[in-house]
Protein backbone atom coordinates (compact mmCIF):
# COMPACT_ATOMS: atom_id res chain seq x y z
CA UNK A 1 0.00 0.00 0.00
CA UNK A 2 2.87 2.37 0.78
CA UNK A 3 4.55 1.59 -2.53
CA UNK A 4 1.31 2.03 -4.46
CA UNK A 5 0.30 5.32 -2.85
CA UNK A 6 3.69 7.06 -2.85
CA UNK A 7 4.82 5.79 -6.25
CA UNK A 8 1.63 6.91 -8.00
CA UNK A 9 1.67 10.35 -6.38
CA UNK A 10 5.31 10.89 -7.35
CA UNK A 11 5.40 8.94 -10.60
CA UNK A 12 2.08 9.88 -12.17
CA UNK A 13 1.70 13.43 -10.88
CA UNK A 14 4.90 15.08 -9.68
CA UNK A 15 7.45 13.42 -12.00
CA UNK A 16 10.46 14.80 -10.10
CA UNK A 17 13.90 13.54 -11.20
CA UNK A 18 16.60 12.40 -8.80
CA UNK A 19 16.13 10.78 -5.39
CA UNK A 20 12.45 10.48 -4.42
CA UNK A 21 10.54 8.85 -1.58
CA UNK A 22 9.20 6.13 -3.91
CA UNK A 23 12.73 5.20 -5.02
CA UNK A 24 13.90 4.99 -1.42
CA UNK A 25 10.87 2.79 -0.57
CA UNK A 26 11.53 0.52 -3.55
CA UNK A 27 15.17 0.01 -2.54
CA UNK A 28 14.14 -0.60 1.10
CA UNK A 29 11.49 -3.16 0.14
CA UNK A 30 13.81 -4.99 -2.25
CA UNK A 31 16.38 -5.34 0.55
CA UNK A 32 13.65 -6.37 3.02
CA UNK A 33 12.23 -9.03 0.67
CA UNK A 34 15.70 -10.44 -0.09
CA UNK A 35 16.51 -10.60 3.64
CA UNK A 36 13.18 -12.29 4.46
CA UNK A 37 13.51 -14.81 1.63
CA UNK A 38 17.05 -15.77 2.68
CA UNK A 39 16.32 -15.79 6.43
CA UNK A 40 13.11 -17.84 6.17
CA UNK A 41 14.41 -19.99 3.26
CA UNK A 42 11.32 -19.43 1.13
CA UNK A 43 10.56 -21.13 -2.16
CA UNK A 44 11.65 -18.82 -4.99
CA UNK A 45 9.67 -20.51 -7.77
CA UNK A 46 6.39 -19.29 -9.21
CA UNK A 47 4.60 -19.97 -12.49
CA UNK A 48 5.18 -16.49 -13.88
CA UNK A 49 8.98 -16.72 -13.59
CA UNK A 50 9.55 -18.14 -17.09
CA UNK A 51 7.56 -15.40 -18.92
CA UNK A 52 9.32 -12.84 -16.73
CA UNK A 53 12.75 -14.19 -17.69
CA UNK A 54 11.73 -14.27 -21.36
CA UNK A 55 10.68 -10.63 -21.10
CA UNK A 56 14.08 -9.73 -19.59
CA UNK A 57 15.82 -11.58 -22.45
CA UNK A 58 13.75 -9.62 -25.01
CA UNK A 59 14.67 -6.35 -23.27
CA UNK A 60 18.36 -7.24 -23.29
CA UNK A 61 18.21 -8.37 -26.93
CA UNK A 62 16.57 -5.05 -27.83
CA UNK A 63 19.31 -3.24 -25.90
CA UNK A 64 22.01 -5.04 -27.90
CA UNK A 65 20.19 -4.15 -31.13
CA UNK A 66 20.13 -0.47 -30.12
CA UNK A 67 23.94 -0.34 -30.09
CA UNK A 68 23.91 -1.05 -33.85
CA UNK A 69 21.23 1.51 -34.71
CA UNK A 70 22.37 5.14 -34.53
CA UNK A 71 18.95 6.53 -35.45
CA UNK A 72 17.35 4.89 -32.39
CA UNK A 73 20.12 6.20 -30.11
CA UNK A 74 19.73 9.74 -31.43
CA UNK A 75 15.93 9.61 -31.20
CA UNK A 76 16.03 8.39 -27.58
CA UNK A 77 18.46 11.12 -26.52
CA UNK A 78 21.67 9.12 -26.35
CA UNK A 79 22.88 5.76 -25.14
CA UNK A 80 23.07 7.08 -21.55
CA UNK A 81 19.30 7.68 -21.50
CA UNK A 82 18.62 4.18 -22.87
CA UNK A 83 20.88 2.49 -20.31
CA UNK A 84 19.36 4.55 -17.51
CA UNK A 85 15.79 3.55 -18.42
CA UNK A 86 16.79 -0.09 -18.86
CA UNK A 87 18.90 -0.73 -15.77
CA UNK A 88 17.87 1.99 -13.34
CA UNK A 89 14.12 2.08 -14.12
CA UNK A 90 12.77 -1.09 -15.75
CA UNK A 91 15.02 -3.84 -14.34
CA UNK A 92 14.45 -2.78 -10.68
CA UNK A 93 10.69 -2.82 -11.36
CA UNK A 94 10.92 -6.39 -12.63
CA UNK A 95 13.02 -7.43 -9.63
CA UNK A 96 10.53 -5.80 -7.24
CA UNK A 97 7.59 -7.47 -9.01
CA UNK A 98 9.24 -10.89 -8.73
CA UNK A 99 10.08 -10.41 -5.03
CA UNK A 100 6.55 -9.21 -4.21
CA UNK A 101 5.03 -12.28 -5.90
CA UNK A 102 7.41 -14.62 -4.04
CA UNK A 103 6.65 -12.84 -0.75
CA UNK A 104 2.88 -13.09 -1.22
CA UNK A 105 3.07 -16.69 -2.42
CA UNK A 106 4.93 -17.77 0.71
CA UNK A 107 2.77 -15.67 3.08
CA UNK A 108 -0.38 -17.51 2.01
CA UNK A 109 -3.86 -16.80 0.65
CA UNK A 110 -5.20 -15.04 3.78
CA UNK A 111 -2.36 -12.53 3.70
CA UNK A 112 -3.06 -11.89 0.00
CA UNK A 113 -6.79 -11.37 0.65
CA UNK A 114 -6.11 -8.97 3.54
CA UNK A 115 -3.64 -7.01 1.42
CA UNK A 116 -6.11 -6.75 -1.46
CA UNK A 117 -8.74 -5.38 0.92
CA UNK A 118 -6.34 -2.70 2.17
CA UNK A 119 -5.18 -1.74 -1.33
CA UNK A 120 -8.73 -1.68 -2.68
CA UNK A 121 -9.71 0.70 0.11
CA UNK A 122 -6.79 3.03 -0.57
CA UNK A 123 -7.23 3.32 -4.36
CA UNK A 124 -10.54 5.30 -4.33
CA UNK A 125 -8.95 7.87 -2.00
CA UNK A 126 -5.90 7.96 -4.24
CA UNK A 127 -8.09 8.56 -7.30
CA UNK A 128 -9.76 11.57 -5.64
CA UNK A 129 -6.34 13.08 -4.86
CA UNK A 130 -5.24 12.51 -8.45
CA UNK A 131 -8.40 14.11 -9.86
CA UNK A 132 -8.04 17.26 -7.73
CA UNK A 133 -4.33 17.59 -8.58
CA UNK A 134 -5.00 16.95 -12.27
CA UNK A 135 -7.81 19.51 -12.57
CA UNK A 136 -5.73 22.16 -10.80
CA UNK A 137 -2.53 21.60 -12.78
CA UNK A 138 -3.27 20.15 -16.21
CA UNK A 139 -2.29 21.82 -19.48
CA UNK A 140 -3.62 21.25 -22.98
CA UNK A 141 -1.97 20.49 -26.29
CA UNK A 142 -3.56 20.28 -29.72
CA UNK A 143 -3.36 16.83 -31.29
CA UNK A 144 -3.06 17.36 -35.06
CA UNK A 145 -5.59 20.22 -34.67
CA UNK A 146 -8.30 17.58 -34.14
CA UNK A 147 -8.71 17.59 -30.37
CA UNK A 148 -7.12 19.22 -27.32
CA UNK A 149 -5.43 16.72 -25.01
CA UNK A 150 -4.96 17.37 -21.29
CA UNK A 151 -1.65 16.46 -19.70
CA UNK A 152 0.54 17.25 -16.70
CA UNK A 153 3.88 18.96 -17.11
CA UNK A 154 6.73 16.43 -17.59
CA UNK A 155 4.17 13.63 -17.82
CA UNK A 156 3.14 11.60 -20.86
CA UNK A 157 -0.70 11.57 -21.16
CA UNK A 158 -0.67 8.00 -22.51
CA UNK A 159 1.42 6.60 -19.65
CA UNK A 160 -0.62 8.58 -17.12
CA UNK A 161 -3.90 7.15 -18.49
CA UNK A 162 -2.57 3.60 -18.56
CA UNK A 163 -1.43 3.89 -14.92
CA UNK A 164 -4.90 5.03 -13.87
CA UNK A 165 -6.67 2.34 -15.90
CA UNK A 166 -4.47 -0.35 -14.33
CA UNK A 167 -6.18 0.36 -10.98
CA UNK A 168 -9.59 -0.70 -12.30
CA UNK A 169 -9.30 -4.43 -11.47
CA UNK A 170 -8.82 -3.46 -7.80
CA UNK A 171 -11.86 -1.16 -7.92
CA UNK A 172 -14.06 -3.84 -9.48
CA UNK A 173 -12.70 -6.42 -7.02
CA UNK A 174 -13.75 -4.19 -4.13
CA UNK A 175 -17.22 -3.71 -5.64
CA UNK A 176 -17.70 -7.48 -5.73
CA UNK A 177 -16.42 -8.38 -2.26
CA UNK A 178 -17.24 -5.34 -0.11
CA UNK A 179 -20.77 -4.93 1.30
CA UNK A 180 -20.18 -1.45 2.73
CA UNK A 181 -22.34 1.03 0.77
CA UNK A 182 -19.91 3.95 1.34
CA UNK A 183 -16.98 1.96 -0.03
CA UNK A 184 -19.07 0.88 -3.02
CA UNK A 185 -19.92 4.53 -3.80
CA UNK A 186 -16.22 5.46 -3.51
CA UNK A 187 -15.26 2.67 -5.91
CA UNK A 188 -17.91 3.70 -8.44
CA UNK A 189 -16.59 7.23 -8.10
CA UNK A 190 -13.03 5.95 -8.71
CA UNK A 191 -14.13 4.20 -11.90
CA UNK A 192 -15.84 7.39 -13.08
CA UNK A 193 -12.72 9.46 -12.31
CA UNK A 194 -10.59 7.08 -14.33
CA UNK A 195 -12.85 7.28 -17.38
CA UNK A 196 -13.16 11.08 -17.08
CA UNK A 197 -9.38 11.66 -16.98
CA UNK A 198 -8.80 9.24 -19.86
CA UNK A 199 -11.34 11.19 -21.94
CA UNK A 200 -9.56 14.45 -21.08
CA UNK A 201 -6.16 13.04 -22.08
CA UNK A 202 -7.56 11.59 -25.31
CA UNK A 203 -5.32 8.55 -24.88
CA UNK A 204 -6.14 5.59 -27.11
CA UNK A 205 -3.83 3.42 -25.01
CA UNK A 206 -5.72 4.55 -21.93
CA UNK A 207 -9.08 3.56 -23.47
CA UNK A 208 -7.66 0.18 -24.51
CA UNK A 209 -6.30 -0.47 -21.01
CA UNK A 210 -9.64 0.66 -19.54
CA UNK A 211 -11.61 -1.97 -21.48
CA UNK A 212 -8.97 -4.68 -20.90
CA UNK A 213 -9.16 -3.93 -17.16
CA UNK A 214 -12.96 -4.25 -17.24
CA UNK A 215 -12.58 -7.63 -18.98
CA UNK A 216 -10.07 -8.76 -16.31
Amino acid sequence: SQLLFVSVIEGALIMEPGITISKILIIAYILYFIYTIIYEKWNLRFYGLIPLLLFVMVVLAGLVNVFFNDSVINYAGGIGVILNKTFLVNIPRLVLFYLIVVYYKNKGSKFIADSLNIISGIIPILMIIILVYFLLNYQTISWYRIVDRAYLENSDPNEFSVILASFLPFLFYNLLIDKNIVKKILNYFGIGITLYIIILTGSRGGFLTFFVAIFI
